[in-house]
């Protein structure tokens, strides 16, 4: 088999990354939007994240191993939250009770009564 090289031109690579860049712009429908700003917004909460920890470490003058202390328990709630919604699942509250319809409605697949 002989080894086949191939060039690439500047005029080429251009053509190749404009055609890269551009397509996507030009297939932008407006209905595509609503997704856009979620993934931007989740994208930007990420980078305030990195930065309000940074400034909580700073401001509160917080040793690494007590700034991750601090987010574990400002965390619990959201823990505790996936726990209780099992709970109130199975046990009635106030003669209330999720049934099995109910679930299959949420997604979920549970076989309890």
């Amino acid at each position: 088999m002989a080894a086949t090289t191939t060039v690439w031109s500047p005029s080429y690579l251009k053509a190749q990354l404009a055609t890269a860049l551009l397509n996507p712009i030009r297939a932008f429908r407006p209905r595509y939007l609503p997704l856009l700003m979620v993934y931007f917004a989740y994208g930007a909460l990420g980078l305030i994240a990195v930065a309000e920890s940074f400034w909580v470490k700073k401001a509160l003058t917080l040793s690494p191993a007590e700034l991750a202390e601090l987010s574990a328990w400002l965390t619990l709630p959201w823990t505790a939250k996936m726990v209780f919604g099992e709970l109130v699942d199975a046990v009635p509250i106030f003669g209330s009770q999720c049934t099995t319809s109910t679930r299959r409605r949420n997604g979920r697949s549970s076989t309890r009564p």
